[in-house]
């Protein structure tokens, strides 16, 4: 009698997860495999029968599909509700997860620089899949990682990982999130990610010109600790449209220039406030007096708020006129 082989049963718990994530990706990386029909309800295209098509609804408590693996109990989530998550997950956070296609920007070789490629299978990793690419000049093989290159974590965790950053999330608090959604990664490697990108996020946003910005700006200070020891963030904001100007980080209070602070608002902007609020440190209005200083059109008004609640008014000309005095008289409210 010839020796049998044993029935193989199929794998379960985490690596069959993956496997299902990596198909629902394949789909919704085909940009046509999904069609939305409601808020809650979406049709996702047979992968083998070519014209069928699968209900998906997120209606009910879990997620339901007219598939066979779903509806015969064998997998509570099948490859075609992973591909509707996928969609979910980034169309609702587009500056996380926004799919970069070939289209977007200009794919070139890495090497030669040549725009002629070819298609060349696809990258198989522990998260996500990507396309490969062969040149056609060189045969150098690359990858569609426009500003991720070089980096194994996937782009839709860096980007996670960045705006938990800038929502004041501790790192070993990023690193704990980024467990829960099965990405192992260590604490230096959060670190220097972050470290990396911030520096282009704060060059990207200092060339951001500010719409909508009216004539009432403010400056305030905020204690911080840094490596257990203590700093000022100084920050330059319109009071109106919320809008922060400039800040910069120093090492005092009582003796910090605020002149270099006010002069990069001013320079952003490209005007003088109407209205400049502060509170009572002198520094404030000596930098004031500095940069915002003019002998031409409508003079700047210095409101300068102490700890009791009071307040007073300090024109930059003796020739401030009447407008400017009765804004004085009645500021407004902060």
């Amino acid at each position: 009698m010839g020796h049998k082989k044993p029935h193989r049963k199929p794998r379960k718990g985490r690596s069959s997860e993956q496997a299902i994530t990596r198909c629902g990706l394949r789909i919704y990386q085909k940009g046509d495999q999904i069609k939305t029909l409601g808020v809650k309800r979406w049709d996702v295209a047979s992968q083998s029968t070519d014209g069928k098509w699968y209900r998906v609804s997120f209606e009910l408590e879990s997620p339901t599909c007219e598939c066979k693996y779903h509806t015969t109990g064998k997998e509570c989530r099948c490859k075609h509700i992973a591909a509707v998550e996928h969609l979910l997950l980034i169309s609702s956070k587009a500056s996380l997860g926004k799919k970069i296609s070939v289209e977007e920007h200009d794919l070139r070789c890495p090497k030669c620089k040549n725009k002629k490629y070819v298609r060349d299978g696809w990258y198989r990793g522990e998260h996500e899949d990507r396309q490969r690419y062969k040149c056609s000049t060189c045969g150098r093989r690359f990858r569609d990682n426009l500003g991720f290159e070089y980096r194994h974590m996937p782009r839709l965790f860096i980007t996670l990982a960045l705006m938990l950053s800038g929502m004041g999330i501790s790192v070993a608090n990023i690193q704990m999130t980024l467990r829960h959604l099965g990405v192992k990664v260590h604490v230096d490697t959060i670190t220097r990610i972050l470290d990396h990108y911030s520096k282009i996020v704060e060059e990207y946003a200092r060339t951001i010109k500010p719409l909508g910005i009216q004539d009432m700006w403010g400056t305030d200070e905020k204690e911080l600790k840094i490596r257990c020891e203590e700093r000022w963030i100084v920050a330059v904001m319109d009071l109106t449209a919320r809008f922060i100007l400039a800040w910069d980080i120093s090492d005092t209070k009582k003796n910090y220039d605020a002149a270099p602070l006010l002069r990069a608002a001013k320079d952003r902007v490209g005007k003088i406030p109407r209205l400049f609020i502060t509170d009572g440190l002198s520094q404030y209005h000596i930098a004031f007096k500095k940069v915002f200083y003019t002998l031409k059109g409508l003079r700047t008004i210095h409101i300068r708020i102490s700890t009791y609640g009071t307040s007073f008014a300090t024109p930059t000309s003796r020739n401030a006129s009447m407008e400017n005095s009765q804004v004085a008289s009645n500021p407004p409210a902060a």
